[in-house]
């Protein structure tokens, strides 16, 4: 896998769109509050963030 340089604002996305697909309800702003320190995360968001973290670093791990 080639490694890219992606912008904020697409890293956001592709977090957004990964959660999603875990079955986690995220918008793409929350993703951009969570990572640029602005404003209180909930508890969900925080957890679902968490939940696809551990998804990638399984995905890192088998490759």
């Amino acid at each position: 896998m080639k490694a890219r340089n992606y912008t904020f604002d697409e890293m956001c996305y592709s977090v957004a769109v990964d959660i999603r697909s875990l079955g986690g309800n995220i918008k793409i702003s929350t993703v951009k509050t969570f990572y640029s320190g602005v404003g209180r995360s909930t508890v969900s968001t925080v957890n679902q963030i968490n939940a696809w973290n551990r998804v990638e670093l399984l995905v890192i791990a088998s490759t």
